[in-house]
């Protein structure tokens, strides 16, 4: 019977019941977001010039 009850609250918690509408909301933000920032190119992999540049965006 706790077997059963465990295995059944998993399942559903698992995939929430509006999860597709809280999916495709998401992703029109994060659009919207990606739409108003410019893209941040790295010109190096170097910790100091990527700083260097994180902080002239910032």
């Amino acid at each position: 019977k706790k077997l059963q009850d465990v295995s059944m609250k998993f399942r559903l918690f698992q995939k929430p019941a509006n999860f597709e509408q809280r999916l495709q909301e998401s992703k029109m933000i994060l659009d919207e977001v990606k739409m108003h920032l410019p893209a941040l190119e790295t010109k190096s992999v170097e910790q100091e010039v990527v700083q260097s540049q994180l902080n002239h965006c910032v």
